[in-house]
């Protein structure tokens, strides 16, 4: 009998241990006196007694008793399970030492529990267990057995059916052994309740699938080029801007020379003939390097982020439309970020700033060859980092306009 209890703690501690399954069903199911017994001593009588016993001449229903039960049973993980007996016993009981063929037949009151070891998950309708519990039998005086065996469960929307054969080791001293042969038909209750949970919970996981794909779109989204995007959404737009600015460019070409006016605009230009009036002071600073004069433009970033803003590509679209109306022009397009991260991380930050004002600039018509695209990452700060009011000012890509030499 040892062996029956090694073989169950084996199979409970592998179940649990490989058990992945977190949906089960959860209802109560309940046999309303529609579980059976059968409690037969003949078989383990012969093999005791041998010849002595009579109980192989014996019809089968006089070999044991026939019990009819009520039964609830339930669920407690997706391999583990329980249910609870009680019922009426009648027929031929062998208490210890006896044969059943001297038995008479008695009525007598049963209660018992199961517990079920399920070899396979709760997602797989019919599911083989092993089982262990314990019987009694009260009349006059209480006999006491533990029937452990194997048995069969399958499981419908509405019904549960199970069947099994067990080998029962008698406790109580007046107890013999004895064979149980058990079939179940239970019932599930509140199975409105629970195909409306069923549909709720499918609506849930549909709403939560949905939020999911929807989220990771977001995602993918987000990790798109933002500026991409940008450019899409503004590429229509600014048409109507390099109009207006190549008219205003052509206005100015054609004005009388530095200082006048023209259509309510006033002609400002530096050595080289860069055309200011369209930008802000802040936009730019002409300066001087190597003798040489050019114009710098600075467009700015958010932290840690690398698409154009809406002022940015406003002031790229005029160097843009500069650039075009005149070709003696090119760009140097320079990358910059703050000081926080790694100087690997800021490295690839600021050339994904240079890259995208070049890749913008070079979608709105100007050519590879009229731009060149640097990057430093937090090596050139032109604000202190640890001042949060101007740390902003670092986090930038510069346009350098120049001409050709």
């Amino acid at each position: 009998m040892k062996k029956w209890y090694y073989l169950l703690i084996a199979i409970l501690v592998t179940s649990n241990a490989f058990s992945q399954e977190k949906s089960w069903d959860t209802r109560w199911f309940v046999a309303p006196g529609t579980k059976f017994q059968f409690q037969e001593f003949g078989m383990l009588e012969k093999k005791q007694y041998g010849n002595a016993s009579n109980a192989t001449d014996l019809k089968l229903s006089e070999r044991g008793n026939f019990s009819i039960m009520a039964s609830a049973y339930k669920n407690f993980s997706g391999f583990i399970s329980a249910s609870f007996e009680a019922g009426i016993s009648k027929g031929r009981f062998a208490r210890n030492g006896h044969m059943i063929g001297t038995s008479d037949n008695k009525t007598l009151n049963m209660i018992g529990a199961n517990l079920y070891f399920h070899l396979l998950p709760a997602r797989n309708k019919v599911q083989p267990y092993v089982t262990v519990g314990v019987n009694n039998m009260i009349n006059d005086e209480s006999f006491t057995s533990v029937p452990a065996g194997v048995g069969v469960k399958y499981t419908g929307r509405k019904m549960m059916f199970l069947a099994q054969g067990a080998y029962g080791h008698a406790i109580s001293a007046n107890a013999n052994k004895t064979m149980f042969y058990t079939a179940g038909l239970h019932i599930a209750i509140n199975n409105k309740k629970s195909k409306k949970s069923d549909k709720d919970k499918d609506a849930s996981t549909s709403k939560k699938d949905k939020k999911k794909d929807k989220d990771e779109d977001n995602e993918k989204s987000s990790k798109k080029d933002t500026t991409i995007q940008n450019i899409t959404n503004n590429f229509y737009i600014n048409l109507n801007l390099d109009s207006i600015v190549n008219e205003r460019v052509k206005g100015l070409e054609q004005g009388a020379g530095n200082g006048t006016k023209r259509n309510g605009y006033r002609d400002e230009y530096d050595v080289h003939g860069n055309i200011l009036e369209m930008f802000d002071n802040q936009d730019y600073r002409v300066e001087t390097v190597d003798g040489k004069t050019q114009t710098r433009f600075v467009v700015y970033f958010y932290y840690d982020d690398y698409s154009i803003t809406s002022k940015a590509f406003q002031t790229i679209d005029k160097i843009v439309a500069i650039m075009k109306s005149d070709p003696k022009y090119f760009a140097e397009v320079k990358g910059h970020t703050d000081n926080v991260g790694s100087q690997e991380f800021n490295l690839n930050l600021s050339k994904k700033r240079a890259q995208m004002v070049y890749d913008y600039m070079n979608s709105r018509g100007i050519g590879s060859d009229r731009l060149l695209m640097l990057y430093y990452g937090k090596e050139e700060p032109v604000a202190d980092n640890a001042d949060m009011n101007k740390v902003w000012l670092n986090r930038r890509a510069e346009i350098i306009l120049k001409t050709k030499d």
